[in-house]
C-alpha cells in the first residue's frame, strides 16, 4: 500500500490538473466593455459579479473573463493564484502534493487519499499488536525503548488516518458532481448574505428608535 501511496503522489505531481492555456492579449470584448464610449451591439449581455469581474450567460451556465490568462473561463472553472493558472472544475490547490486538484486527477487525488489512510490504518494496526506483545500497557513494558517508539508511531498513525478521512468527503463530492471549491463559495455568499440582512436588520432599528 505504501508503494501504491507514493506512486499516486508521484502521478498527481507529474499530470496536467486541467490547464486552461492562458492568452497573451486581452479580449478585444474586454476592452470594449471597459471602454464606456465603445460601441457593442449585445452590452447589456454582459455585467460584472461581485468581485468587479465580467460575465456573460452561455447555454452551459455563467462564464468569467479572467484578467490574468486573458480568457473566458467556463463555469466551475477558477483561477489558482500559486500557480497561475486557471483550471478545469478547480476544486483546491494542495500543498502537500505540490499541484492544483481539478478536473483530471481529483479521482487520483481522492485514490491517494483513500489508499493512504488505508495504509496508515493498517500501519497502525501493525504496532498496536506489537504493543500489544510487548505487554503494554502493563508497567514491565516501559522499561523498553522500543515501547517508547511504537507509542509514538501508533499516534501519529492513528491521527493521520482521521485527518485523511478527508478522503472520503472528497468520494462524496465526486458523486454529487460537485467540489471543494463551490461549496466554499456558497459558504461565502450565504455569509456576505447574512451580513447584508443584518445591516438592514440594524438599519431599521435605528430608524425605529
Amino acid at each position: 500500500m505504501l508503494v501504491l501511496t507514493l506512486s499516486l503522489q508521484w502521478l498527481l505531481n507529474q499530470m496536467d490538473p486541467g490547464v486552461i492555456p492562458p492568452r497573451p492579449y486581452k479580449d478585444p470584448i474586454i476592452e470594449a466593455l471597459d471602454d464606456t464610449g465603445a460601441q457593442l451591439p449585445d452590452r447589456l449581455a454582459y455585467e460584472k459579479d461581485y468581485k468587479g469581474q465580467w460575465m456573460h450567460r452561455t447555454s452551459r451556465g455563467y462564464e468569467k473573463y479572467c484578467s490574468s490568462c486573458n480568457i473566458w473561463r467556463p463555469p466551475r472553472a477558477h483561477h489558482c493564484s500559486v500557480c497561475g493558472y486557471c483550471m478545469e472544475r478547480f476544486d483546491h490547490h494542495c500543498d502537500v502534493v505540490g499541484t492544483c486538484i481539478a478536473q483530471k486527477n481529483h479521482r487520483f487525488f481522492v485514490a491517494f487519499l483513500v489508499v493512504g489512510q488505508l495504509a496508515c490504518a493498517t500501519a497502525a494496526a501493525g504496532t498496536s499488536w506489537r504493543l500489544h506483545r510487548e505487554g503494554f500497557p502493563l508497567h514491565i513494558s516501559w522499561h523498553r525503548v522500543e515501547t517508547y517508539l511504537l507509542v509514538l508511531f501508533d499516534i501519529f498513525y492513528c491521527a493521520t488516518v482521521l485527518m485523511l478521512f478527508f478522503g472520503w468527503f472528497q468520494c462524496c463530492w465526486i458523486f454529487c458532481g460537485k467540489t471543494h471549491c463551490q461549496f466554499s463559495l456558497l459558504a461565502s455568499w450565504c455569509r456576505v448574505v447574512s451580513e447584508h440582512m443584518e445591516r438592514i436588520v440594524c438599519s431599521r432599528c435605528v430608524l425605529q428608535m
